[in-house]
Parts: C-alpha cells; sequence; structure tokens
C-alpha cells in the first residue's frame, strides 16, 4: 500500500512538474495536454492537477473547455462549480480554517496517516456528484495538507 501511495504521489508531482516547465516556455497546450492525459488516466488520484489544469484553461481564455473540465472535476471530487466569470476570486475566497469540523478533525489527528486519508476521503466523497462540494479555495488548502502529509508519510521517491 505504501509502495502504491509513492507511486501515485511521483505521478501526480511528475505530471504538475512538467506542466510547469511548459508553461515556463510558453507552451500552453502542451502543459494542458500533460495535465489532461494525467487526468484521463488517474481521474480520482489528486486535486491539484484539476486546479492547475482549471488555471491554465482560465488563463488560456478556454471558457468551453474550462466549463467541461468544471462539471467532471465536480463529479470526481467534492468540489463546488464555479463559473468562468466567478473563478478569478474563487480561490481567495475562503479557507478550511472556516470550516470547524473540519479542522477539529485535523488537529486531532495531525499528522497521522489517519489525518491524509481523512482528508482525502473528504475530497473524493461527492456521492456520485450529488453533493454540493467545497469551494475551490478549501479543495486547494485540502489538496496542500494532502501534499504536506503524503511528503511527511510517504518514503522520498528515489532520485
Amino acid at each position: 500500500h505504501e509502495q502504491e501511495s509513492t507511486i501515485a504521489v511521483a505521478e501526480h508531482d511528475s505530471a504538475l512538474e512538467l506542466a510547469e516547465i511548459m508553461l515556463s516556455f510558453g507552451r500552453v497546450h502542451g502543459a494542458a495536454q500533460t495535465l489532461t492525459d494525467y487526468i484521463g488516466a488517474n481521474p480520482r488520484q489528486a486535486v491539484r492537477p484539476w486546479l492547475k489544469l482549471l488555471e491554465i484553461y482560465h488563463g488560456a481564455g478556454m471558457q468551453k473547455e474550462f466549463a467541461a473540465l468544471m462539471e467532471q472535476f465536480h463529479r470526481n471530487f467534492n468540489v463546488q462549480k464555479v463559473s468562468w466569470a466567478d473563478y478569478p476570486g474563487e480561490l481567495a475566497r475562503t479557507s478550511v480554517e472556516g470550516m470547524p469540523h473540519l479542522m477539529q478533525e485535523i488537529v486531532a489527528s495531525w499528522p497521522s496517516r489517519g489525518c491524509l486519508e481523512f482528508l482525502q476521503n473528504n475530497l473524493r466523497d461527492n456521492r456520485e456528484g450529488t453533493r454540493t462540494g467545497f469551494p475551490l479555495s478549501i479543495a486547494d488548502d485540502i489538496a496542500t495538507l494532502v501534499g504536506i502529509l503524503e511528503s511527511h508519510l510517504v518514503p522520498a521517491r528515489a532520485a
């Protein structure tokens, strides 16, 4: 199980790193394709690639792709749908600290594998897209905490 976690973390980190490199060279479509391929192969593995791809689509003015991805994102994760117009301010809207029931569980179980599983389950449990879901800002906070815990709990990948 731990080896699977290490591989999964390495895969989404690699996809994100490659996308960032492509973006630094102005290769927006290449970055988007890298993340699209990763998400297609691993739709429920990690939130960060979805968030980055939404950012890329919005920044590139790809409204149709943004809307389609947002719909898929909501079906795969416990996140609220955000409109094209509302997206720019969405990530700064609120934080996980404003959700006392989440904070209580995080503080009580930090930094255990149980806390990691709790956070991952909260992101993934969307009841087939029937839940309203977390705002993107909170999903981003939870994804950050998951990343911290993964780097703490999962042995460093081989160089």
